[in-house]
């Protein structure tokens, strides 16, 4: 389906529930968003915003038989994540005690052809990291190499928590764009982590 073509969600939901990984493809551009703002201003860590949205769209697309019968789909994806989220905010207040956030997602790579796919992510990652201003990498490296959540990062730079999460919401579009274009689209969270760890 052409990007120009108007989004069409119920033809989208046939298709998806038949099986059309390009039908879904469109559904998660057109609500990811959306979806990662929601989870971001729930936690407050971009990797466990990340986490939580691939896995919705993980089960989306496990249960996608079902799709074609939900009547209101934003409402059911939006609920959907909200009660994810409530679930993840438990599983974050019981870690904080023992972990550091920042160690909280990692990815380590078990066969060598994983570990090619990892450098190639990072080599691309780097290069669409080059394509932004100071600030926007500042954000982003404090982020992903540092641990820091918003109001951290915010206080280091010294800037408004909005200005910062608005920065990295900006910074995460432009990588999955750039990625988009090298042929990673759902598997943008798993990107992440392979990326800086």
């Amino acid at each position: 389906m052409s990007v120009s073509q108007p989004y069409e969600e119920r033809e989208l939901l046939t298709r998806i529930t038949a099986g059309d990984k390009d039908a879904f493809k469109e559904l998660y551009r057109h609500y990811l968003n959306d979806a990662y703002s929601l989870a971001l201003t729930f936690l407050h860590i971009p990797q466990a915003a990340e986490d939580v949205v691939q896995e919705l769209f993980i089960r989306l697309w496990l249960r996608k038989e079902q799709l074609s019968s939900i009547e209101n789909f934003r409402g059911y994806l939006m609920v959907s994540l909200r009660n994810m989220l409530i679930n993840e905010l438990e599983k974050i207040k019981g870690r904080a005690a023992h972990e550091q956030q920042g160690h909280l997602l990692v990815y380590s790579p078990s066969t060598p052809g994983d570990e090619a796919e990892a450098a190639n992510l990072r080599a691309l990652v780097t290069k669409a990291l080059a394509q932004l201003s100071s600030q926007q990498q500042a954000v982003y490296r404090l982020s992903r190499e540092q641990g820091m959540d918003i109001a951290r990062i915010a206080e280091e730079l010294q800037l408004a928590p909005k200005t910062i999460s608005n920065i990295l919401s900006q910074v995460l579009r432009h990588l999955r764009s750039y990625l988009h274009e090298y042929g990673y689209l759902v598997g943008w969270v798993t990107v992440s982590h392979l990326v800086l760890r």
